[in-house]
């Protein structure tokens, strides 16, 4: 068993030094193994410094990574209650957003997965969507195919699905000015998207946004 310093720090922001062992990293994530086991200069090496990844998550990645169990960085799971302001429910969203980015651009699957399942979870019983600004963050740092954004695409078309019946002219202006502030692509994802049947929701039928393992080259990028 070989442990590793793993030294996270985002820009502007404090660094700080997680040690772990690397086999249990390795065993979730061909990016990490190419890293700490491959060709990449810092193989052999027993410090890592991530590029600009927030401290607080992948403090969570290394909970999960103990646990195989995702929580907040208190330990707690993510879920909505009643008594929870609306600040609070949209810094939710995006925590678990980034929680997804870090395990998509790290290559971890199965975290991806659980993130995918704690943010359904949670968008379906909150009583708002998640943020513009989340959505562009997101979309900022993700491939247009990324299960996740497709995700959100249907979410926000279903629930434009029924403006004509259960909504009156100014909350549909509402609605339609809320979209706009998102990124032009996504916008227009949804717009297309609200114009397909749909019989499902897509909250009910999330094993369509879940990635599985698939053989493919993943390169630690220097």
């Amino acid at each position: 068993m070989t442990i590793m310093s793993v030294q996270a720090k985002k820009k502007n922001s404090k660094e700080t030094t997680y040690h772990i062992l690397r086999e249990h990293i390795i065993s979730v994530s061909e990016y990490f193994e190419n890293a700490f086991m491959g060709s990449f200069r810092q193989a052999g090496e027993k410090k890592w410094k991530t590029k600009d990844v927030n401290p607080k998550i992948f403090g969570v990645f290394i909970e999960w990574l103990m646990g195989r169990r995702l929580t907040d960085p208190d330990g707690v799971e993510y879920i909505y209650k009643k008594e929870m302001r609306a600040d609070k429910i949209q810094e939710i969203f995006t925590e678990i957003l980034d929680i997804y980015v870090f395990a998509d651009e790290y290559n971890v699957p199965q975290l991806q997965r659980d993130a995918m399942n704690a943010f359904n979870k949670f968008q379906w019983d909150a009583p708002t969507m998640c943020s513009t600004s989340a959505v562009g963050h997101a979309s900022s740092r993700l491939l247009n195919n990324s299960p996740l954004l497709r995700f959100l695409i249907d979410a926000y078309a279903f629930s434009c699905s029924d403006w004509k019946a259960n909504s009156d002219a100014a909350s549909e202006a509402t609605n339609i000015e809320w979209l706009e502030l998102v990124p032009a692509e996504f916008f227009l994802a949804v717009l297309n998207r609200k114009g397909l049947p749909m019989e499902r929701s897509p909250y009910q039928n999330l094993c369509d946004y879940h990635e599985y393992d698939v053989e493919e080259e993943v390169v630690a990028k220097p």
